[in-house]
């Protein structure tokens, strides 16, 4: 089965109920298949394309998982997730060919596997999404904790000699970089030097712990 069947399998299963989901599951499904239809018209200011979500999926299996009884083992997408990276990555604005989705909000139950998959999401587009100076940085409220995803990345980008060979990692200040000065960075705002930064993609961390105001204080730089 291919990640078009698949996805289009775990939209006809949410939508006849036959996969139990969350009310926001449903609303997601429901607009990703209105908005294919809107997509058909000519005025339509976003269009889908299938060939940047393939690779974008096809990019997660190159991946190996790390701990427990998946180390090792191809990160292989579960549907959900698939669902996820084919609706960020696939639909562009027609306007100028850009991802059309800016911003995602991501909330699943633990074990869902929230850290390897942003960790994956992040080489992605360090590595894919067509930016000529890439700035990616995990961000938490404590540096502690932002490190968490970070370092997962890490092991993949070791694990991987197609990525060692791309990839130089500094451990020592949590940043990786690659030939063309694009960087992936941990930060925390229980950390200092967060000017200057020009993000091209952030992964916001534990949001239910961004209270104070030296946290949106982050926040806002780093949305901005």
């Amino acid at each position: 089965m291919n990640s078009a069947q698949t996805v289009q399998q775990y939209v006809d299963g949410v939508s006849t109920g036959r996969i139990v989901a969350g009310e926001l599951q449903k609303l997601a499904v429901a607009r990703y298949q209105k908005d294919l239809k809107r997509a058909a018209k000519p005025d339509c200011p976003f269009y889908f394309d299938q060939n940047a979500a393939d690779t974008a999926i096809s990019f997660f299996p190159l991946l190996s998982h790390t701990s427990a009884e998946f180390a090792g083992k191809p990160f292989i997408l579960e549907p959900d997730q698939m669902f996820i990276v084919w609706n960020l990555i696939g639909w562009k604005r027609t306007s100028d060919g850009r991802r059309r989705f800016k911003y995602a909000h991501i909330e699943a139950a633990r074990k869902w596997g929230k850290t390897a998959f942003c960790a994956a999401l992040m080489l992605l587009l360090f590595l894919l999404d067509g930016e000529a100076r890439p700035e990616i940085y995990c961000a938490a409220t404590k540096r502690a904790q932002s490190k968490l995803v970070w370092e997962e990345a890490q092991r993949y980008v070791e694990a991987k000699e197609f990525l060692k060979s791309r990839i130089v990692i500094k451990e020592s200040a949590h940043t990786m970089s690659k030939a063309d000065k694009g960087i992936i960075r941990a930060l925390g705002a229980d950390g200092g030097g967060t000017d200057g930064f020009f993000p091209s993609t952030v992964v916001f961390d534990e949001l239910h712990e961004w209270k104070t105001k030296a946290h949106m204080k982050l926040w806002a730089k780093l949305r901005t």
